[in-house]
């Protein structure tokens, strides 16, 4: 975009240009011009008559440097898709609210209370039972499994069949709503303190400015993002390239602070149509949009000027940027596409599991010590 312009700009003053490439804008101690590299260093010394492409305006560098005009309002971000739910939240709680939770609770241990007064007092009933196996009762009956406890007396089996005609209720609500969170994103995560404290994995394009900026960076949050995510110590540190960075901000929890131009045309022609939905940006550098340059004092300054206000005015600039610098993609289909269940959403099921396990093997050591206890009494 700022070679396209600077041609433009050299041909409406009847000019010729010779082109000095090099890799970096320039960042160093700017009272030392002599060892200054890249454009900043050229414009210092005077070497080069306009910077062909935007530069950010730092205090460092406005006493050094005069600016023109904003060619190209380019700006960077940290660009994720909005994460499921279950990244945030323990979707197997959001169902139901906490009063239905306690009313399906005191509901499970009304009904079993019942259930076990009346086996209990059951005419003919001789076979004697623990208070674990009406546990199991009622877990059971809430996960609607079956059992084999059949109670004797009449208010018994009533007190059986509203219970599990209750809980058939309440399952299938449950059972259709946990189906919809699976699929249901999340918009909690708006700001750096957010990115900071959440489990996202942060990754940055590989830029000049980018290095500078970021390891420059004092405020506090911005320095603890890049100190804990970006370059941490003793690891190696999350700089990517642009088409790499996208693709893993597509597949998984992932945010990519990228040029948004560059970054949206790889999220363009790379993300299906109903992955464009939902991207969120948070700003992390704090700077205006970069300017075309010139040297301080330079004599071609209101031609410059002049020449580049022309070209703006005249809807120049605006088809060049149209052309070239892709914007962020539109939404045009809400519609999700079926998604797989990863691990992470089935983390509580697995807990569960764990927790169900380990209770079970304590309780078959203590068990077994019991027994070994009472052999050695009995002797």
């Amino acid at each position: 975009m700022g070679y396209t312009i600077t041609n433009i700009l050299v041909e409406s003053v009847n000019s010729s240009v010779a082109y000095n490439y090099v890799d970096t804008w320039g960042y160093g101690d700017m009272r030392y011009p002599k060892k200054l590299k890249g454009m900043m260093g050229h414009l210092v010394r005077h070497e080069i008559d306009i910077g062909g492409t935007v530069i950010f305006i730092t205090p460092e560098r406005v006493p050094h440097i005069e600016y023109l005009s904003v060619t190209l309002p380019s700006r960077g971000a940290f660009v994720f898709r909005a994460p499921q739910l279950s990244h945030i939240s323990n979707i197997y709680y959001l169902p139901f609210a906490g009063m239905v939770w306690i009313c399906g609770i005191l509901l499970v241990i009304a009904c079993t209370t019942l259930v076990y007064t009346t086996y209990e007092f059951s005419k003919g009933n001789n076979q004697k039972l623990m208070s674990s196996d009406f546990l199991l009762f009622a877990i059971s009956t809430v996960c609607q499994m079956g059992n084999n406890l059949i109670p004797k007396r009449i208010s018994g089996k009533i007190a059986t069949f509203v219970f599990s005609l209750s809980l058939i209720f309440i399952y299938t609500s449950y059972a259709a709503n946990i189906v919809a969170l699976l699929q249901s994103t999340s918009y909690n995560i708006q700001t750096l303190s957010d990115l900071l404290n959440s489990d996202m994995e942060l990754a940055v394009e590989d830029t000049p400015y980018s290095r500078f900026f970021f390891s420059t960076e004092t405020e506090p949050v911005r320095k603890d993002i890049y100190e804990t995510k970006i370059a941490p110590p003793n690891k190696p540190p999350n700089w990517a390239n642009a088409s790499y960075g996208v693709s893993r901000m597509r597949k998984r929890f992932y945010a990519f602070h990228m040029e948004l131009g560059t970054g949206y045309k790889h999220v363009k022609d790379t993300f299906y149509e109903h992955e464009k939905c939902g991207l969120i940006e948070i700003t992390y550098l704090r700077v205006l949009d970069p300017w075309q340059a010139i040297p301080k004092h330079s004599p071609y300054k209101e031609i410059f000027k002049v020449g580049l206000f022309k070209i703006r005015e005249h809807g120049i600039q605006g088809v060049e940027k149209s052309r070239r610098y892709t914007t962020r993609p539109t939404c045009s289909s809400l519609a999700h596409n079926f998604e797989s269940i990863g691990i992470i959403d089935c983390y509580a099921a697995f807990l569960v599991l764990v927790y169900g396990i380990a209770a079970a093997l304590g309780i078959l050591c203590l068990e077994f010590l019991s027994n070994i206890k009472a052999r050695l009494l009995r002797k």
